[in-house]
């Protein structure tokens, strides 16, 4: 598991950033962008912006604060 510092927070990445996340392409990152404000990282699959296959590998790389 990333150290928290290293996680992406997805209420305040950046597209670019959020295109650097394995599985996400554009359409997922705008999508993350549009949806925000996150109250957790299962808010991504909850919001069906992706699928718990996509979201399981990434999921140590995110965090929302």
């Amino acid at each position: 598991m990333a150290p928290e510092a290293q996680r992406l927070d997805l209420n305040s990445a950046t597209m670019e950033q959020l295109l650097s996340v394995r599985g996400f392409n554009k359409s997922v990152a705008e999508a993350i962008v549009k949806a925000r404000p996150f109250k957790s990282v299962e808010d991504l699959t909850a919001k069906k912006i992706v699928s718990s296959d996509v979201l399981g590998p990434v999921k140590d790389q995110l965090i929302v604060r």
